[in-house]
């Protein structure tokens, strides 16, 4: 944990500073996905920095949570930033889910995701949330019982561990395709346990395409789907996979009244 604090000061001192700590820190595979912009790599990242026209002129941290799972860590909090991009100011005010990994004893970074801070939106007081942690799946097949390689059914297990301890069980449907590494699936799948401590279920409706190696997925609540004290739920939850580990990231709005 104290490895963990340490780094993080190395993370925020370093954008004032310049891209060489952050290059060490970052590893190789290291992704990044902020609002208003697409995913980025590691190299693309370093290359705007190093370009000089991304520059930071504070970068502050709070509500930091850590949790560490073997060799995988998750932080979760506050980022608050001035910075300028091609001569252009902008204040950041986001929620952020970072992911370490310790290879070879040592901990690097593998994603860093960033979302609006939490606010209020609605005169009900719904309010932004965010989730993160880790989760085990177990797809089985099911005989289909159809004639046509192409379409499968398959049922799904899950375990989710972090801010969502719960189980998760639904259905699957796949389409193939002679094009190598490109389908489709679809599935429902439901969700029961405790979301930041509120007990209850939901469902999650799944739509993912894959065209030549590249994903596309798409994981949001069915709406009203919820139960007991996730009754007025509505969400999207991500997912990554990084060295055979699955990870999440769930961003939510719930009534502060069950």
């Amino acid at each position: 944990m104290k490895e963990l604090l340490r780094l993080e000061t190395v993370w925020n001192d370093a954008h004032l500073q310049g891209a060489a700590a952050l290059d060490e820190l970052w590893a190789d595979d290291f992704v990044v996905t902020v609002p208003g912009m697409a995913l980025m790599t590691k190299p693309e990242v370093i290359g705007i920095w190093r370009s000089g026209r991304l520059k930071f002129q504070r970068y502050q941290t709070s509500d930091l949570r850590i949790k560490i799972y073997q060799d995988t860590a998750i932080v979760t909090g506050r980022v608050e930033r001035s910075r300028t991009i091609n001569s252009k100011a902008v204040d950041d005010d986001w929620r952020f889910t970072k992911v370490y990994m310790r290879r070879a004893g040592n901990w690097q970074v593998i994603a860093w995701h960033a979302s609006s801070s939490a606010q209020y939106v609605s005169k009900e007081k719904n309010m932004t949330m965010q989730a993160s942690g880790t989760f085990a799946v177990k797809v089985t097949p099911v005989d289909n019982k159809s004639a046509d390689a192409s379409l499968g059914r398959m049922t799904l297990e899950k375990q989710y561990h972090g801010d969502l301890e719960a189980t998760g069980t639904g259905q699957m449907l796949t389409a193939g395709s002679a094009s190598k590494g490109s389908g489709g699936y679809v599935a429902i799948e439901k969700v029961s346990g405790s979301l930041q401590g509120r007990k209850g279920t939901f469902m999650l409706q799944h739509s993912g395409t894959m065209k030549g190696g590249e994903a596309q997925l798409t994981i949001t609540v069915v709406p009203n789907s919820g139960t007991d004290e996730l009754q007025s739920l509505a969400g999207k939850l991500d997912i990554k996979i990084a060295d055979g580990k699955h990870f999440y990231t769930f961003e939510y709005t719930l009534n502060k009244t069950p």
